[in-house]
């Protein structure tokens, strides 16, 4: 009896620690109930119809089976409130009624962080390199 009640309190304690963490430490199907409860709310903000609502549960499924909204940049969660306050690049297509996650616009390229290259004598093609019978002068 003692050891059931003991492994109550460590599944309560367990499942009151999943809730209070951040979202990229939280199961899978603790976030597809959450995703699933935004696509519920975002749905009656938009004025979506039930069957898009649907679709959208799917695509939030599909998506983290793809390995899509793990990170916290991806999905705006609260901990205090336990619920998805926002998903940043979530877009609805109105003309072929899709959903689809846009990738992240203010990331910059690391190319452009790096110093430029440096070309060097041996490395410039034989066109740049002045020739010797150019310099030259004409009708000797």
């Amino acid at each position: 009896m003692s050891s059931e009640l003991d492994i109550d309190s460590i599944l309560d304690m367990e499942n009151t620690q999943n809730k209070t963490e951040s979202w990229n430490k939280i199961n899978k199907t603790y976030k597809i109930q959450k995703l699933h409860a935004y696509a519920e709310k975002y749905g009656k903000e938009h004025k979506h119809s039930a069957k898009e609502i649907k679709q959208l549960k799917r695509f939030f499924s599909d998506a983290l089976e793809n390995n899509k909204l793990l990170k916290a940049k991806e999905v705006i969660y609260d901990k205090a409130t336990q619920e998805i306050t926002d998903v940043p690049g979530l877009y609805f297509h109105p003309t072929n009624h899709a959903f689809t996650l846009r990738a992240d616009t203010k990331r910059i390229s690391t190319l452009k962080s790096l110093t430029p290259k440096r070309v060097s004598e041996k490395q410039r093609p034989k066109s740049e390199k002045p020739n010797e019978k150019d310099n030259e002068p004409k009708g000797i």
